[in-house]
């Protein structure tokens, strides 16, 4: 058991401001989740098409520009870029204000989240050069953290302020928040450009030859490769039902005021998992073991959750709640090992394409799922859904333990650095 908390590498004056500025920066990423649809559904009265191409706008980017956009974050000084993609970030938000309608606001929705998507790969590859190896685990915990904290958070904020306000409102302090992001960002130290060269290879500059040197990383690397696909069809996986939550509470006879009860439950459990798992190092050396033991028991979770949508399980909110709960905390085992893994597999020179292809890969899974899993309701129930994806967590973690090597991953080679 690790003596480190996971708060130490706040001691390190880089890290603490470069953790602050995105903890700010995730705020404002997440803020306007309701405000964006409250003003298209309600102020504009647009329908389900409209906030389905809302939605596909806002994950689209992710896919089709992050993986080739990060392959400019691992040539670029990573403080420069997260500094413009802020700047640039907090001028798009103050143009929702002034949107006049859906034809203008999805573009600028669009191009949003293609910063953010930039943003994301130059913040992992500030934290692996920043931070000491000594305390990389925790820092990777912290930020997984403030991820989880504020898709919990940043919404549940929002909301309160168009209960009492409007949207506009929300976009203003999304500006703001994005600001402050700025502001400790500029704090951080220069930071060293490094490029990585594979091993028995020339340097590749070109921009399509290093796109492709960030894919066969992935793909020689069996530790690398197996975290992100496990992610991935565990996001899968997810949405599969996680649309469909509200149908479920129906199966089960509880009405819709207790839908919140559990999404709270989930989030709170995600948060205090983190924190946990980001305590103790006990699974460092096996963090795949780690991601698989626990993405198993909470398919468990979800499995008994089909067993509620069937009947077999009486409807006790104490019961449920504390089932949301458990599977929130138990599958942080699975992403705070990911971030880590992410983090300790990947060098500093290729870390922008190697998290940009991986979170296009994790969106792209998130992407199809709703849509299946709305066919596989229509055949099977709501249970069915649930039934499949628990089973299918269960079956994938299995193989993934299997599947991962002892050691670490084969993909080999050497970086150079520049001054920024």
């Amino acid at each position: 058991m690790s003596r480190t908390s996971i708060f130490s590498p706040l001691q390190h004056r880089p890290y603490r401001m470069l953790f602050y500025g995105q903890l700010f920066s995730d705020l404002g990423t997440w803020l306007d989740l309701l405000a964006l649809s409250v003003l298209v559904a309600y102020t504009w009265g647009k329908g389900a098409v409209e906030l389905a191409l809302l939605t596909i706008v806002i994950g689209l980017p992710w896919v089709v520009v992050g993986p080739f956009a990060s392959v400019w974050v691992d040539r670029l000084p990573r403080k420069g870029m997260m500094i413009a993609c802020d700047l640039l970030r907090m001028l798009v938000v103050l143009g929702f204000v002034v949107a006049p309608n859906l034809y203008v606001l999805l573009p600028l929705v669009f191009l949003k989240e293609a910063l953010s998507a930039l943003f994301d790969p130059a913040r992992q590859g500030a934290i692996r050069t920043l931070v000491p190896e000594a305390v990389l685990l925790q820092a990777s915990s912290l930020s997984q953290l403030s991820l989880n904290v504020t898709k919990v958070a940043a919404p549940v904020l929002g909301g309160v302020i168009i209960a009492v306000s409007s949207p506009s409102l929300v976009f203003l302090l999304e500006a703001a928040l994005f600001l402050f992001s700025i502001y400790f960002i500029s704090r951080l130290p220069k930071m060293k450009v490094e490029t990585y060269v594979e091993e028995g290879m020339a340097d590749e500059s070109k921009f399509w030859q290093q796109f492709k040197q960030g894919l066969r990383y992935i793909g020689q690397n069996r530790i690398l490769a197996t975290a992100i696909v496990l992610m991935a069809v565990r996001f899968f996986l997810i949405f599969l039902y996680d649309g469909l939550l509200v149908l479920w509470g129906k199966d089960i006879g509880m009405g819709e005021e207790y839908f919140g009860i559990f999404l709270g439950a989930v989030g709170l459990g995600t948060v205090i998992g983190t924190v946990v798992v980001g305590q103790w190092s006990f699974w460092s050396a096996k963090p795949i073991q780690m991601m698989s033991i626990t993405a198993s028991i909470s398919g468990l979770g979800v499995i008994l959750l089909s067993f509620g949508s069937f009947g077999w399980v009486p409807p006790n909110v104490i019961l449920w709640t504390t089932l949301f709960f458990l599977v929130g905390a138990i599958g942080a085992g699975s992403s705070v090992p990911y971030g880590y893994v992410l983090q300790k597999e990947t060098p500093s020179g290729i870390i922008g394409r190697v998290t940009g292809t991986a979170n296009a890969i994790q969106n792209l899974s998130m992407f199809l799922a709703p849509a299946i899993g709305a066919m596989i309701a229509e055949w099977w129930g709501t249970g069915g859904v649930f039934l499949i994806a628990g089973t299918g967590t269960v079956f994938i973690s299995l193989v993934a333990m299997l599947v991962v090597p002892k050691t670490g991953g084969a993909a080999k080679g050497k970086e150079h650095t520049a001054s920024s």
